[in-house]
């Protein structure tokens, strides 16, 4: 169901911020599918906002089998790199194919 889908996401992301190690371990077991989605989804905002490892976040979110969903995710993480190492990310974007987003405040110029 919906509920559950949104569920696992925020399951995901409160577990990745008490144990990313285990949270990773037991999702890479799960099928794909909405609920895996949504849970890779929290896994990776947690990684790349909370333990600051937005790389780890990108790898997972191409994992994702949404292709909207994994778009929006990439972009996501890819933003909240950008803020944290703007080369990085930038590099990371351009060896991966992928529009990095402009920085904030720079819409229009």
């Amino acid at each position: 169901s919906e509920g559950k889908v949104d569920a696992m996401g925020h399951l995901m992301w409160n577990w990745t911020n008490n144990d990313p190690a285990a949270a990773s371990a037991w999702l890479a077991e799960q099928p794909a599918g909405a609920s895996y989605d949504h849970g890779v989804g929290g896994l990776a905002k947690a990684a790349a906002y909370s333990q600051n490892d937005p790389e780890a976040g990108l790898a997972w979110a191409s994992t994702i089998g949404n292709e909207e969903l994994r778009a929006n995710m990439t972009q996501a993480t890819l933003r909240q790199w950008m803020r944290q190492d703007p080369n990085a990310a930038a590099a990371w974007a351009n060896e991966n194919g992928v529009e990095a987003p402009a920085p904030r405040g720079s819409a229009g110029k």
